[in-house]
C-alpha cells in the first residue's frame, strides 16, 4: 500500500514526448522524483477538515458517567440548568439532576487540492497521473503516516481491494498446482 502506480507517468511521457526512448526515460525519471516527494515527511499536502456530516455522535452523560470518563473531546454545559457548578461531578454523583452532553467531533484529512507540487503534476500530465500521485498519497497516510514508505499487502486485483488471507492461500494453492503440472 503506498506504492506509486508508474504507468500513468509513461502514458503521459509518451503523449507528452512523441519518441519511446526519451518518453520511457523521462517517465522513469518522473516517477522517481515522485516517489522522493511520497518519502519524503516535511511534505505534507493534506488539509483537515471536519467531517461533512457535522458531529459524528452525541450524547447525553449523568455527573456520574460524566466522572468516569477521562478523555472527552468536547463537552457543552448541562442539558437541564439544576446544577451550575462543576463541584457536583464530584460529590453528589447520585443525586445530581444536571446531564451533560458530550460532543466528539469527526476530523478527516484530504488531499489539498491547493498544493503548489500537485497543482503542476497536475497541469503538466494530466489527471491520470495526478490521481495516481493522490491515491498513493492517501494509501501512505492510512497505512503508515508516520513512515511515509510503502507497507506489503495482499491485494485482490480483480476486484480492487484487500484479499483475506484464505483468497491469498487459494491463490498459492492454484499457482502451485499448476507449477505442478508443467513439470510433470
Amino acid at each position: 500500500m503506498g506504492d506509486l502506480d508508474c504507468e500513468p507517468f509513461q502514458t503521459a511521457c509518451k503523449r507528452k514526448y512523441p519518441t519511446d526512448e526519451p518518453a520511457d526515460d523521462q517517465a522513469a525519471m518522473l516517477s522517481s522524483l515522485w516517489e522522493e516527494y511520497l518519502a519524503d515527511s516535511s511534505w505534507y499536502p493534506f488539509k483537515m477538515s471536519m467531517d461533512p456530516s457535522g458531529v459524528a455522535k452525541a450524547s447525553i452523560l449523568t455527573c456520574k458517567a460524566l466522572s468516569s470518563i477521562h478523555r472527552i473531546q468536547l463537552i457543552v454545559a448541562p442539558v437541564t440548568p439544576a446544577c451550575t457548578s462543576h463541584e457536583c461531578m464530584c460529590t453528589s454523583h447520585f443525586s445530581c439532576p444536571c446531564n451533560w452532553i458530550m460532543f466528539v467531533l469527526t476530523i478527516q484529512q484530504t488531499i489539498d487540492e491547493k498544493d503548489d507540487k500537485l497543482k503542476n503534476l497536475k497541469d503538466e500530465y494530466g489527471v491520470h497521473v495526478y490521481n495516481a500521485m493522490t491515491t498513493a498519497l492517501l494509501e501512505l497516510n492510512e497505512y503508515n503516516p508516520s513512515g511515509r514508505y510503502a507497507i506489503l499487502e495482499l491485494w485482490n486485483f480483480e476486484q480492487s481491494r484487500r484479499a483475506s488471507l484464505k483468497e491469498g492461500i487459494s491463490a498459492l494453492l492454484k499457482q502451485f498446482e499448476l507449477q505442478k503440472r508443467k513439470r510433470s
